[in-house]
């Protein structure tokens, strides 16, 4: 049951593009050659995977660096030069094919848990800082969990299954790829205004009821009236996170995933509940404002920590380069 086909957006952010060439310009022959190179070495991986995660995952981030370095995927180190600015002493190269083999790393994992499930993944996980949320659990409060697109966001989910916290996670895109496990609910925000309405909705929902709602801080470079400095330029987040915990009263906690060694190869950790802003109640508009940039600054912090774990369609959205 490994995915069918890499998908076509997913072959686009592995390509490597130089500076003022766009994304956009990749033609469909050249992605579907791609596609079917990567798809053939993913086939020959998941059979390692299979046998043995941890080992499978090694081998497969060590075929990600050596293409990295050959020149063939990954990110240029120029992109995570401009992406991380100037650093003492950093050496974009090297990170650049960290990217790489959390990329393909993730990949691989999609399709592990797309046959075995949360599950199959949960004893490979290694998890800090949970007991804040486990107690609102058993009292009975709402929590809104939120992570940054670092590491192996997949292992957030397989620890909450290992909690036995049940959750309502919010999601892009329809359908769930791999069997939803007891507990977890799935709320689609693609489909314009309506659906993240309605997301909206039922997430305020779920925490008035007790309950945990899990999403993903997502980032977009941009100029508008609502970014926030982030990464040292101008950065749009979603607002729900923020409008969700004002209205519920819930604190917003945010959790992170890394890659680490051994054989629980995931390192989930549950942070600090970010500080609620002291506003009136009839400053909605600035209570979320100051919530998102008390929320990005964790972020900054999580990504410069462990800058080689970022996935590159985040990076590249900050960056701006799909248009």
């Amino acid at each position: 049951m490994i995915d069918k086909q890499v998908k076509a957006r997913e072959v686009t952010d592995w390509l490597r593009v130089g500076r003022g060439s766009s994304l956009q310009a990749i033609t469909p022959r050249r992605i579907e050659q791609v596609r079917s190179a990567m798809d053939f070495f993913r086939r020959i991986l998941f059979a390692f995977v299979l046998a043995d995660l941890p080992l499978g995952l090694s081998i497969t981030g060590l075929a990600a660096r050596l293409s990295c370095r050959a020149g063939i995927f990954g990110l240029f180190p120029d992109e995570i030069h401009r992406f991380l600015g100037d650093v003492p002493g950093m050496d974009y190269a090297r990170i650049s094919r960290d990217v790489a083999a959390s990329a393909a790393k993730n990949m691989m994992l999609r399709s592990f848990v797309r046959y075995k499930g949360l599950e199959g993944l949960a004893p490979f996980i290694r998890i800090s800082g949970q007991e804040y949320l486990c107690s609102l659990h058993e009292k009975g409060r709402p929590a809104v969990l939120v992570f940054g697109h670092n590491g192996p966001v997949l292992g957030i989910l397989a620890a909450l299954y290992r909690l036995n916290l049940p959750v309502l996670v919010m999601r892009k895109e329809s359908p769930v790829p791999y069997p939803v496990p007891p507990g977890f609910d799935y709320c689609f925000m693609k489909g314009g205004l309506k659906n993240r309405t309605m997301a909206l909705k039922l997430s305020i929902d779920r925490l008035r009821s007790g309950g945990i709602v899990l999403l993903a801080l997502w980032g977009k470079g941009g100029s508008g009236k609502d970014a926030i400095e982030f990464m040292g330029r101008n950065v749009s987040f979603g607002p729900g996170f923020a409008v969700a915990s004002r209205v519920s009263q819930a604190p917003v906690i945010p959790v992170s995933s890394g890659w680490i060694k051994g054989r629980k190869f995931m390192g989930i950790h549950f942070h600090d509940p970010l500080k609620r802003p002291d506003c009136p109640h009839d400053e909605g508009a600035n209570f979320d404002r100051m919530l998102i940039k008390e929320a990005a600054q964790w972020l900054e912090r999580e990504i410069r920590a462990m800058p080689g774990q970022i996935q590159i369609n985040q990076l590249r959205s900050i960056l701006g380069a799909y248009g």
